[in-house]
């Protein structure tokens, strides 16, 4: 894992939408979700700073804050101890009480932080999302 980027994933946090247009082309589809505008590729989603109602309306200036892929697409798979095995300690472990009681082990690095979310501790990691802090 490089500094804000996934193994995987041509683009990094804090790129804006014309480099992610540039540099990956026309989303498979796109729309507002939680932290903002949302593009859709194969494999993984990048949220913009901003909302808007299409994807022409993000500036081309609005940053990349958040990313999320499937774990083959960033070459994570395994279940949370292998996962520490890879990376080491994680900055912090913990049940997710938000309703689904997903175990969540996250890692902080530089600024934005690796979150690896399983169904328990000892199913493989269901999602990776990497954000700013």
């Amino acid at each position: 894992m490089k500094n804000g980027q996934l193994e995987g994933v041509l683009i990094g946090i804090g790129a804006t939408k014309k480099e992610v247009l540039d540099k990956i082309g026309t989303p498979v589809k796109s729309g507002n979700s939680e932290y903002g505008f949302t593009v859709y590729y194969e494999g993984f989603d990048l949220q913009f700073e901003d909302y808007a109602n299409s994807i022409d309306e993000v500036k081309d200036t609005s940053k990349v804050v958040l990313m999320n892929a499937e774990p083959k697409t960033v070459g994570m798979t395994g279940k949370p101890e292998e996962i520490k095995n890879k990376l080491g300690e994680p900055s912090r472990e913990f049940m997710d009480d938000s309703g689904d009681h997903t175990f969540i082990l996250e890692y902080e690095n530089n600024g934005n932080l690796l979150r690896f979310t399983f169904d328990s501790k000892e199913s493989p990691v269901k999602y990776v999302t990497l954000r700013v802090q």
